[in-house]
């Protein structure tokens, strides 16, 4: 795994679709994984995720949702999807934010010319 994109989710039920479309749609298809976690959110955040992966089939296997037993808040949340990710690099995005379609692919075409660490 070359990408691994950390995404913690509670009470975005209005923005995560934007986020999770942004996300799926991105040009570098291979060598990225999305890892969500659920810190408990009480809104539909983790449905309508669910659904937006249903219509990025080739997506599915690149996702991990995960869940937490309890709401731990934003830093556990980012925690345990560090722990998670098996990337080379971690990139976090927030739930309510949305990127470029190819800001990965760009990121990583950064990284592998200049060998860099930080992009």
């Amino acid at each position: 795994m070359r990408l691994s994109v950390c995404i913690p989710v509670y009470g975005v039920e209005r923005y995560v679709e934007r986020c999770a479309r942004s996300l799926f749609a991105q040009t570098l298809k291979d060598g990225v994984e999305f890892v969500f976690v659920d810190d408990c959110t009480k809104d539909g955040s983790m449905d309508v995720i669910r659904r937006v992966l249903a219509e990025f089939p080739g997506r599915q296997p690149q996702v991990k949702l995960l869940r937490h037993d309890r709401n731990r808040g934003l830093m556990a949340a980012r925690r345990t999807a560090l722990a998670a990710a098996t990337g080379a690099w971690t990139i976090h995005c927030d739930s309510d934010d949305w990127v470029d379609p190819d800001l990965y692919e760009k990121m990583h075409a950064k990284i592998t010319a200049e060998g860099a660490d930080v992009v």
